[in-house]
């Protein structure tokens, strides 16, 4: 992933062209008290149904308050501040109004309403609300906060109340139940379904931003995982689907030898007596809640990552999501014990895990779905609803990650990829399937220094 730069996240031309606005003209006002202060504000405009976030900077003197619309447009709003509201306009030029915006102020926030006009014209239209929240400050070095989850989610949703407010550089222990809905002690505490712990709501955060999330501890709680046992539909023929009967008195469920770190089936057959394979704890999902104000159930997946079941995403693994939301809203669960490529059983070695994650801010860059790197590779997570274009999706986006990091051309990545990249199947379970573009580090030690 680049460095963290800058992000411009929306200036006054966007927020006009989203139809955001102000009404009322500004006139004499009293002297306020202190009802507003000087610093950063978390912004949302209302437009069409949808809310557009950006973040202004607002300096206030006295009764008279001068803002900025994001880091390019410099001292864009000039205003005056009353006792319990506030009027601010933004210029096209040193003269000329383009939005006006008006607000009451209740404990530090800003609820109004905003009105704008295009160059030229001489009325003001597109009436929409908008709210102005204080962004919160750190206070002290990063900490380390232990969670214990009470209220798990079975959807990926921006409505989720924050389980938890944390900063960037924060580290968060906690722990998840299986996806059954089963905890540590073996108590059923929730639906089946995928529970999730969360959501995690990351100060600073916006859309857009890339949401690092490092996963420092992914450990087994517990001795025992269940799991399916029949070959799910979507990775055989119809004909062997048909033909494959259900084996009756099988049991799904493992035991978990955290000691020789092994699994094996607790009631195995003749066959199957011998037969272990590694403990390899992993996430099945890691998620920010997703766009345009969607629920999605937590067995599915997509660019905002979600049921994603990688093998991969486990202890020292760092996962790139894109927020779509403030605050991003970070939602983990569905340990695995142990899971082969594309969980071909439906069920994993499903148990329940602790977790210990922090989160960076990634700014000035965009993903195409989710990411992953390792200390040994890179990952590119393609999601879609067939294996060909989750395929396209992996590829494309492991390209552009080359091209943009490592300042390759299109026959430079072309060398590159086409002699040392492989595919994963991460996944063949719901609605959507996952395909993961990978390459070894070791791969791309020669490669010149980026230019």
């Amino acid at each position: 992933m680049p460095h963290s730069r800058t992000h411009s996240r929306a200036t006054a031309g966007t927020l006009l062209a989203a139809g955001l606005a102000l009404t009322a003209p500004l006139g004499a006002q009293p002297r306020p008290t202190a009802s507003i202060a000087s610093g950063q504000y978390l912004v949302g405009i209302v437009s069409l149904g949808d809310t557009m976030w950006t973040s202004w900077t607002l300096r206030v003197a006295g009764d008279s308050v001068h803002g900025d619309m994001g880091p390019r447009a410099t001292n864009a709003l000039r205003g005056v501040m009353r006792r319990d509201s506030i009027d601010l306009v933004q210029f096209w030029d040193s003269t000329t109004i383009r939005a006006r915006f008006r607000a009451q102020v209740r404990n530090g926030r800003l609820t109004g309403l905003a009105l704008g006009r295009s160059r030229g014209s001489t009325s003001f239209a597109d009436t929409a609300r908008w709210v102005a929240i204080p962004e919160a400050k750190r206070a002290g070095p990063p900490r380390a906060v232990t969670f214990e989850p009470t209220v798990f989610h079975r959807t990926f949703s921006p409505a989720a109340a924050p389980a938890l407010h944390i900063f960037p550089g924060d580290t968060v222990h906690t722990r998840t139940i299986d996806a059954g809905g089963v905890d540590w002690n073996g108590v059923q505490r929730w639906a089946g379904g995928n529970p999730q712990t969360g959501p995690f709501f990351v100060e600073g955060a916006m859309p857009g931003d890339v949401i690092a999330i490092h996963l420092h501890r992914v450990r087994l709680n517990r001795d025992f995982a269940n799991a399916g046992t029949g070959i799910v539909d979507a990775a055989i023929t119809t004909d062997l689907a048909r033909s494959l009967s259900r084996v009756e008195q099988f049991s799904g469920r493992w035991t978990l030898d955290r000691t020789r770190g092994v699994a094996r089936l607790s009631s195995p057959t003749p066959a199957l007596a011998n037969y272990e394979v590694p403990l390899r704890p992993q996430v099945g999902c890691l998620a920010v809640a997703p766009a345009r104000g969607q629920a999605i159930r937590t067995q599915d997946s997509g660019v905002f990552g979600g049921n994603m079941d990688y093998n991969a995403l486990r202890e020292g693994t760092t996962v790139y999501l894109t927020a779509n939301v403030p605050g991003a809203l970070v939602f983990i669960g569905d340990g695995h014990a142990a899971q082969g490529d594309g969980e071909l059983t439906g069920d994993a070695l499903e148990t329940s895990m602790d977790v210990s994650f922090s989160v960076a801010l990634v700014r000035g860059t965009s993903i195409g779905g989710p990411r992953a790197e390792s200390p040994d590779q890179l990952m590119a997570i393609g999601i879609a609803g067939d294996l060909q274009e989750a395929l396209k999706l992996a590829t494309s986006d492991l390209t552009r990650w080359l091209m943009s990091d490592y300042r390759l051309n299109a026959a430079e990545v072309a060398s590159v990829l086409g002699t040392a990249m492989r595919y994963d199947v991460a996944d063949m379970v719901g609605t959507q399937v996952s395909v993961v573009a990978t390459i070894r580090r070791d791969a791309l030690a020669t490669l010149v220094a980026p230019r």
